[in-house]
């Protein structure tokens, strides 16, 4: 549990500092997805753009465009050139939801900080992450980086990975790495687009649905790194009854957790919004009743709800309780994935956990009686 928080960075310092990569080459739209685009076997949707069309060679990055604050297509995505056009499609090849709608930037050629790299077999590590050896990014710690996975035999990208993936800088290295969520190993041949800009402590990684890295905030000078986040919800104002959790009685502890967000740059006005796309906030929670059925129940009836996490953290003295670090607040929000999932690495008996994904209507981060807000 301890290893895995070290993992998360300041979201709320990133709240402040959001930004996204801007080009004089750049270009956006919104794409959405229909039965006249449909591609695949259901799982992609193909683009019709004259700047992309033809193009083999265009970077492009993608993310999803929420619906009434819902994104309709929950699953990790890549792009594929096939046929001479640009497709959008799940890399779990589950079928892409009818109108789901996706926030597309291109870049029509590669340039030093707009790039598509290949996977080699010596990047790849003893731990299963691959290194990205290119100058953009190599000795950059503070670099914002996009990516995306991108694939297509008719132009000799012969791979793909189906797998999550998360970019961080290795500092033993001097390289910036990917590594599977799930931990299996990267193979060469794997190909992403990157983009890379310079500037700021936080890093913008947009091309996927991917967790904000090292969650911790500093305001409270008692509390170290944290240790455990809590849930309290509640369906339709009723509070759903709490996990076998000593500590904090009624609340359920937290395996896993990831969220993010990003800035739309508008290329007309060479402007960012001033509105912040959230992700589908993912967590990870013990199987079984009371919880379970409850939270299943909403998922099937669609129901509003409300969530509360409170992180925790050991005193700096390293002794004494634990203490509240900060807390979050959902509202508006609705369970829109539900999973149950075994440990088949251990068997059915262990590590058996619910994973849900969570859309909402505003967030609200409160640390030392101050409250932040975003919508």
């Amino acid at each position: 549990m301890k290893k895995h928080f070290q993992h998360f960075k300041s979201f709320f310092q990133a709240l402040l500092i959001l930004t996204t990569l801007s080009s004089f080459a750049q270009q956006q739209f919104i794409h959405t997805a229909n039965r006249a685009n449909n591609a695949g076997n259901g799982d992609a949707t193909w683009l019709d753009i004259p700047e992309l069309n033809n193009n083999p060679s265009a970077i492009l990055f993608v993310t999803p465009e929420l619906v009434d604050g819902i994104n309709l297509n929950p699953h990790p995505i890549g792009v594929y050139y096939f046929q001479k056009k640009w497709n959008i499609f799940n890399l779990d090849q589950r079928t892409i939801t009818e109108n789901s709608r996706f926030n597309v930037t291109y870049f029509t050629s590669p340039d030093k900080d707009h790039f598509l790299y290949t996977i080699k077999q010596e990047d790849i590590q003893r731990e299963g992450a691959a290194l990205i050896n290119h100058p953009a990014l190599n000795s950059n710690p503070n670099a914002q980086v996009r990516f995306l996975n991108s694939w297509g035999p008719e132009i000799g990208l012969t791979v793909s990975n189906r797998d999550e993936v998360v970019m961080q800088y290795n500092a033993d290295a001097g390289k910036w790495a990917v590594t599977n969520i799930n931990k299996k190993p990267l193979f060469a041949g794997v190909t992403y687009n990157i983009a890379v800009s310079s500037g700021g402590n936080a890093n913008s990684n947009t091309g996927n649905t991917n967790p904000v890295n090292n969650l911790k905030t500093t305001g409270n000078s008692t509390s170290g790194p944290i240790i455990s986040i809590n849930m309290t919800a509640w369906a339709n104002g009723i509070q759903v009854p709490g996990g076998n959790n000593v500590k904090y009685p009624g609340t359920n502890e937290i395996i896993d957790f990831s969220m993010g967000a990003n800035t739309p740059y508008d290329i007309a006005t060479g402007r960012t919004s001033s509105a912040k796309v959230y992700e589908l906030i993912t967590i990870k929670t013990g199987m079984g009743f009371p919880t379970t059925i409850p939270f299943f129940n909403a998922f099937a009836k669609n129901q509003p709800m409300e969530f509360t996490f409170e992180t925790f953290s050991v005193p700096t003295s390293g002794s004494g309780a634990a203490l509240l670090n900060y807390t979050i607040k959902l509202t508006g929000a609705r369970i829109v994935s539900f999973k149950q999932n075994f440990d088949s690495e251990s068997g059915l008996n262990s590590k058996k956990y619910d994973e849900i994904k969570i859309s909402f209507s505003q967030i609200e981060f409160i640390k030392d009686g101050v409250s932040v807000l975003g919508k």
